[in-house]
């Protein structure tokens, strides 16, 4: 009796092993669901702004000076809660301010579409407010490589920053429902500039010399 060789083998799976068919629907969902689930359970509650950037507004640089904040709608995300650090270089103070949002694309997909919408994709530019501590934060980029089962992606991890004053406007008739952020953006002063609070005006040195302490030499040491 003879036997196949190593060679007469074929090289590919059968189809039940390729996990990139429907045969796996039922593990994706039910992975998806628990994800979900997940995050809305143990997850802190955020308002998610959309912001618009049209390519076409200047079709030479593929940039838009007329960017708006269109509408919001509320999410769960998951994450750590951000700690107030700063890094000590040789560039001077350096705050530590960018930090991941995980949120179940499946979650997502039902917040923004909710009142007849369409699905909203998320990108940079966009901004979140954390209801807790009432901060916002811009998102800088956008991945989905982090949650990956059977060859599909279920989550989106948001990069953000704390939000800066681009002056992006805010259309009239929204200003009631965005009442939060329309005090932040497109103002003539930054209100969330805290240099008031630092006391820049006290100029005289706090220090007293010791009589036999001799003034330093004069600059490169009399070269």
């Amino acid at each position: 009796m003879a036997f196949p060789g190593y060679d007469d083998y074929n090289d590919l799976p059968n189809n039940d092993l390729f996990v990139n068919n429907n045969n796996y629907d039922n593990e994706r969902k039910l992975y998806d669901l628990l994800l979900t689930e997940t995050y809305n359970k143990h997850g802190i509650p955020l308002d998610f702004y959309i912001s618009t950037y049209d390519t076409n507004y200047d079709k030479i640089f593929g940039e838009d000076n007329n960017r708006r904040y269109t509408r919001k709608f509320s999410i769960m995300a998951y994450y750590e809660l951000p700690k107030e650090m700063e890094l000590w270089t040789k560039f001077g103070i350096e705050g530590i301010d960018n930090f991941q949002m995980f949120v179940s694309k499946r979650h997502f997909k039902a917040a923004s579409t909710n009142g007849g919408y369409d699905e909203w994709i998320p990108r940079a530019g966009d901004v979140i407010y954390a209801t807790y501590n009432k901060l916002f934060y811009e998102i800088i980029d956008v991945g989905e490589e982090e949650e990956i089962y059977r060859q599909r992606k279920h989550v989106w991890v948001f990069t953000v920053q704390k939000f800066k004053d681009e002056h992006v406007s805010i259309d009239n008739s929204l200003s009631a429902d965005m009442a939060d952020l329309f005090q932040y953006t497109n103002q003539k002063t930054d209100v969330l500039n805290v240099s008031a609070t630092v006391d820049q005006k006290k100029t005289a040195i706090l220090y007293t010399p010791s009589p036999t302490e001799k003034a330093p030499d004069v600059e490169f040491g009399n070269w």
